[in-house]
């Protein structure tokens, strides 16, 4: 029981590191596409 519990507790808390990173990594590849979509369309 202790290691299932060990074990889901570690998937749990690489989610919870993985997440934030995720977030990150979509904000700074999708922040600079969007930016210069709204540039050439305003253009």
């Amino acid at each position: 029981m202790s290691a299932r519990r060990q074990e889901l507790s570690s998937k749990q808390l690489a989610l919870i590191l993985l997440l934030p990173s995720i977030l990150i990594i979509l904000c700074v590849v999708i922040g600079p596409l969007v930016f210069a979509f709204y540039l050439s369309f305003y253009k």
